[in-house]
């Protein structure tokens, strides 16, 4: 059975919404731990795409970002 374009489109777009979601939720625990040794993750939209996006890779992106700035 052939599932619409629309229908394919609308979970592709769902799953997309859950990564941000995850993403900042990361984000926000990346702070909290980071506060313990000093380092600040800014939370925007960003830094939330770019983890969406990229994944682990981009986790390991923030990270170094995070510590040579």
């Amino acid at each position: 059975m052939s599932r619409t374009t629309l229908e394919k489109n609308m979970e592709r777009l769902s799953v997309f919404w859950f990564r941000l979601a995850f993403a900042f939720f990361i984000l926000f625990l990346m702070n909290i731990a980071g506060g313990f040794i000093g380092i600040y993750v800014p939370v925007n939209i960003a830094s939330g795409m770019i983890l969406a996006i990229l994944g682990i890779p981009g986790f390991a992106a923030l990270c170094g970002f995070a510590i040579l700035f």
